[in-house]
């Protein structure tokens, strides 16, 4: 069964990447929203979740426009540490959303050691 395209707006990014969680808006792109996550212990750090939903509208791009994309980078070289597969705005997009986040936190620690 193909999967369902979805309409993902700025509060539901809001409601999976919460502020009281850490997660902050960053101005590091001209068209979308993005957001950061300091990773603990780790200094310079973040993991950086890249919306595709445009900061005119604040609602993602449309169907086959763009997909989540999730990374780590060390913002005191400004290089990136790890690319995560591509989280598309599907049904389960929000699951699939945590657990590259997870997984990027996971080998960003790995490689930082």
């Amino acid at each position: 069964m193909a999967a369902t395209y979805q309409v993902v707006h700025l509060d539901d990014m809001q409601d999976v990447l919460k502020a009281d969680k850490g997660w902050k808006a960053v101005a590091c792109s001209a068209k979308e929203h993005v957001f950061e996550w300091a990773v603990p212990s780790r200094d310079g750090v973040v993991i950086r979740v890249y919306t595709s939903i445009h900061k005119n509208t604040s609602v993602g791009r449309r169907k086959g426009g763009d997909a989540i994309r999730v990374c780590a980078v060390n913002t005191k070289t400004d290089r990136g540490l790890v690319k995560s597969r591509r989280v598309h705005r599907t049904q389960g997009w929000r699951d699939n959303l945590k657990s590259r986040v997870m997984d990027t936190l996971t080998t960003a620690k790995e490689r930082t050691r």
